[in-house]
């Protein structure tokens, strides 16, 4: 069986939770970044999340810790990346930490999956963005909490057929 990281940081336990509901769905426990060794990011399949803050900058504890994800071997390894933002309150930099993580894995190697339809966002831009795709999975629990719970276990299935888990 493939080896399984869940590394998350979050702020006001919005991303604390999905991460938690996704290592759940992969039997293992969530790893905060601000707790994660580098050993962490030796594991076959890394999911890695964030929450957005400012206007588009990575949540607090990644902040310190994406010098673990920028010195990390990635080749190989496939990365799912997720995160939680506001949509409506800012639209213009929603989920933005999600696209910085992901392309920060891509270039040390990585295999990013796990992409998902923008359809039914209402933001205008984010560099989680890849035309009509998110390069992950995108949160909303301001504005639809609602859709959390059913988002996270599509993901969760779409992460284990394209991790061939």
């Amino acid at each position: 069986m493939a080896e399984v990281k869940v590394i998350y940081g979050s702020t006001t336990g919005n991303t604390e939770a999905a991460a938690n509901a996704i290592a759940a769905a992969f039997a293992v426990r969530a790893i905060n970044i601000a707790d994660a060794t580098k050993e962490d990011f030796t594991a076959d399949l890394l999911l890695l999340g964030s929450s957005t803050w400012g206007i588009g900058e990575l949540q607090d504890e990644w902040m310190s810790g994406i010098s673990l994800l920028e010195n990390a071997d990635l080749a190989g390894r496939k990365v799912g990346v997720f995160g939680t933002g506001d949509q409506e309150g800012f639209a213009d930099s929603y989920c933005d930490a999600v696209g910085i993580i992901a392309k920060t894995a891509a270039a040390r190697g990585a295999e990013i999956i796990g992409k998902t339809s923008s359809a039914g966002y209402t933001h205008c831009c984010s560099a989680a963005a890849e035309g009509d795709l998110f390069c992950g999975l995108a949160l909303d629990d301001n504005n639809q909490p609602e859709q959390t719970p059913d988002r996270i276990a599509a993901w969760v299935e779409q992460i284990k057929k394209e991790a061939g888990i």
